[in-house]
């Protein structure tokens, strides 16, 4: 192992790139490299700050596939920033805002729905807590589930998944139309209440998922549908970056107390004397590090091609009848010794990449995600598109989240096809009939 420490170096190497970024990319908070590029920076800072605590170490390898993979995601978003959405900003575009109008009766039936669908998946969930050995009723059942769920020794029934993704139809769909609304009816908020009932209704499936991430995730799935919403009824300005910014320092107060409050419920969080910042450096900060032993140690060969990033292709092939290894859900853990004892299964997206498609492949892969990310949110700033914003904005917490895990591959299964072509239809049959326009802005920005 190397003598001398590259963490810290490395931190302020991806510090300094963020800002020229964020300078580059017009002082734009949510544009994905900047997203990206910020949570990577946080991490690395985080881990810097506990080296002697948790005796963290990056070596030069680690460190170069870490710059080089960041950089291809940013170059891939510059080429596309540059060559397309410069060209692109030339012409003026007319965005044509407007209020939906949805009738009480759809909403109270969606919400209906929701909640019934709730209701038959917690039943689900509580039956097979008791088959694991569950004696202390509903409230015990998630972390009696929620171990083995994560060592795939148990799964959900198909019908769960089907329950799972028309309550996220129904809560992205409305969640959506009450933040447009909100900003472009503005002075009709308590009418547009209504549209929260099937949000709220959905949230024993983010409970239920035994995890905290996807309660996280809708959560910026509102952040980034009302930061495109506004800037297309207002356009870019200094006056709309610091709404902007103070909407994403509520949006990330909001998410630590979400994955605070649902790890203390699932038994995923305790205490144990350690404090609040202990526990965020915990699961934010060790991903590098652990990249690190990856890297630094020997790893076989894959049984099969893509196991790690193609998972649901794996598990799309056994529904046929196939009998495969579904691929590596849950990374193996690794641990660091210190001054305290600490451990982790996070090595950021460039682990799965890599041991899938070695460091060029990785590298390629990077530099297409970002020119694709890049691409669809500058086209939703300036078009009114509303079943790809709600697509997108469901995705959206994908750059805030490789800092953890790989977030892209994984979408390629037929959940997401079937997401999709919902949303998008629901989206349309009301706009269809219950949307009306209000507002017309010329886009040139």
């Amino acid at each position: 192992m190397e003598s001398f420490n590259l963490l810290p170096l490395l931190t302020i190497i991806v510090i300094l790139l963020s800002s020229s970024l964020f300078v580059y990319f017009n002082f734009d908070f949510l544009q994905p490299t900047i997203a990206f590029f910020f949570v990577m920076s946080v991490s690395l800072l985080l881990g810097t700050l506990n080296i002697g605590r948790w005796n963290l170490y990056v070596g030069s390898e680690t460190s170069l596939i870490v710059i080089g993979g960041m950089l291809a995601f940013a170059i891939g978003a510059g080429f596309l920033h540059y060559n397309f959405y410069k060209k692109y900003t030339m012409k003026t575009s007319k965005i044509k805002l407007g209020i939906y109008d949805v009738p009480w009766q759809i909403i109270i039936l969606c919400t209906i729905v929701t909640l019934s669908l709730a209701y038959l998946s917690t039943k689900e969930m509580y039956a097979l807590s008791v088959q694991l050995g569950n004696h202390d009723g509903i409230m015990n059942m998630i972390k009696t589930v929620r171990y083995p769920l994560e060592r795939g020794e148990i799964t959900f029934s198909r019908m769960n998944s089907y329950r799972n993704l028309i309550a996220m139809v129904f809560a992205t769909t409305f969640l959506y139309m009450f933040i447009n609304n909100l900003i472009v009816g503005q002075n009709k908020v308590i009418k547009n209440l209504l549209f929260l009932l099937p949000v709220f209704s959905a949230v024993p499936f983010f409970i239920l998922s035994t995890g905290r991430r996807s309660m996280v995730h809708f959560i910026i799935c509102g952040l980034v549908l009302a930061v495109i919403i506004y800037q297309q009824k207002y356009g870019i300005n200094h006056e709309v970056r610091i709404k902007i910014l103070r909407l994403l320092g509520c949006t990330a107060f909001m998410a630590l107390f979400v994955y605070f409050a649902l790890g203390f419920l699932t038994g995923k969080v305790s205490i144990g004397g350690r404090d609040p910042l202990t526990i965020i450096a915990h699961y934010g900060g060790l991903s590098v590090p652990a990249l690190e032993q990856y890297v630094s140690s020997y790893h076989p060969e894959n049984q099969y091609i893509m196991q790690n990033t193609m998972m649901g292709f794996y598990g799309n092939l056994n529904s046929l009848g196939f009998h495969l290894e579904t691929g590596r859900g849950f990374l193996p853990f690794v641990e660091f010794h210190g001054t305290d004892q600490i451990t982790t299964n996070v090595y950021t997206i460039f682990y799965r990449l890599m041991a899938d498609y070695s460091i060029p492949g990785m590298l390629v892969i990077m530099f297409l995600f970002g020119v694709l990310l890049t691409y669809v949110y500058n086209y939703l700033r300036h078009n009114n598109s509303p079943g790809i914003l709600a697509i997108y904005a469901y995705f959206g917490y994908i750059p805030f989240f490789l800092f953890i895990d790989d977030q892209f591959m994984g979408l390629f299964r037929t959940r997401t096809i079937y997401f999709c072509l919902l949303i998008s239809g629901f989206i349309y049959l009301l706009r269809r009939y219950y949307f009306h326009y209000t507002i017309r802005r010329e886009s040139n920005n």
